[in-house]
């Protein structure tokens, strides 16, 4: 996602902006620090982790047939990104205070 978010402010600030490529690179070298990908890194890690969770949660839980599949999926996926949004708030705040 980082490298794809990158890609597309190098495609807006070159070919909207008028930014020439090098001063972009320069300054991306100066903005993006090794804790900027670690953050990136370990978010990923947690919402894995979360959405995992919550699929085999739905999914052992689950008893009937085809019907039930279907609304265990979507409970599984609206679970999940409630829980990432509040897994998300939490990771920033406690960012935040260290």
């Amino acid at each position: 996602a980082n490298l794809f978010g990158v890609i597309g402010g190098f495609i807006i600030a070159t070919g909207y902006l008028d930014i020439a490529p090098d001063a972009f690179f320069a300054q991306l070298v100066r903005s993006v620090g090794s804790w900027d990908l670690l953050t990136g890194l370990i978010k990923s890690a947690l919402f894995a982790i979360v959405i995992v969770s919550v699929g085999c949660h739905f999914g052992l839980r689950l008893r009937g047939g085809a019907e039930d599949v279907g609304r265990a999926a979507t409970n599984a996926v609206v679970a999940s990104l409630f829980l990432i949004i509040l897994v998300d708030g939490l990771y920033v705040t406690l960012e935040t205070l260290l």
